[in-house]
């Protein structure tokens, strides 16, 4: 489903669907040099805020990005001296970074520090994922999930009727239509926080939604303890997509 995430196919094709998802758009998403800093620098300083349960600094030597891209979210510390990325869509990654393609092969690598930032929203089962990160890390390790806060705050009834089932089913006949109560559905979203009547929620790319409550509950559940974490902008590079990003770092126990 992800391979040649992003290239200029997938992106004619979802124009398709959404006019409004421009080659604008899709280059800026990951790529842009304002995105790349905003989102390094916010994740360096979370980390050179962290403390050990001795008192001392946080101090990486392994990293492994999960769902990286290229790997140019890795943060740029001086105490790391490995980089490696987990990434299923075939995509080259930047120089000083090793690309591993398989969760066996990113427990060979050791990681001392794991980072999932804006994946979990993708996945069909977003908790193996975590449970694999969990198993290749040691004792100390640190664990960095960062989620965007995309969801509705509150979701009417009306959402999880059969007349919502039979609406959407209607709308699929006609595509214009639900391009239309798509953009309704995003508007409404975004700006209220609710979808309202008319429109769809649709759910293509990000097909989960989460919080700060179910991140950390299943998180600690799974041993893990929270050591901090931290809400920020980070940019798409087109102010209308923006939306705000939770990120949360564990040690694991």
């Amino acid at each position: 489903m992800y391979s040649g995430y992003r290239d200029a196919k997938y992106q004619r094709r979802r124009h398709k669907y959404e006019p409004w998802y421009s080659k604008k758009i899709n280059d800026a998403i990951g790529h842009s040099t304002e995105v790349l800093e905003v989102r390094r620098l916010h994740l360096e300083d979370l980390l050179n805020s962290a403390i050990n349960p001795d008192g001392s600094k946080v101090s990486l030597k392994r990293v492994l990005d999960v769902g990286g891209d290229e790997g140019q979210f890795i943060p740029k510390l001086e105490s790391i001296t490995a980089r490696a990325v987990l990434e299923i869509s075939g995509i080259k990654p930047v120089v000083g970074v090793e690309a591993i393609n398989s969760w066996g092969n990113a427990g060979e690598f050791k990681p001392d520090f794991i980072m999932i930032c804006h994946v979990l929203e993708h996945l069909e089962n977003p908790l193996e994922t975590v449970e694999n990160a969990s198993k290749i890390l040691s004792t100390g390790g640190l664990l960095y999930i960062e989620i965007p806060l995309d969801g509705p705050s509150r979701i009417p009834k009306l959402f999880s009727s059969k007349f919502y089932n039979q609406y959407t089913k209607f709308l699929c006949r006609f595509p214009l239509l639900f391009i239309c109560a798509d953009l309704v559905g995003l508007v409404s979203r975004k700006f209220i926080g609710l979808p309202i009547w008319g429109s769809v929620i649709k759910q293509s790319e990000h097909i989960n939604f989460f919080n700060e409550i179910s991140i950390t509950q299943v998180i600690e559940a799974m041993g893990f303890s929270q050591i901090i974490d931290s809400r920020y902008k980070p940019s798409s590079g087109v102010p209308v997509l923006d939306v705000s990003a939770l990120g949360v770092l564990f040690r694991r126990n």
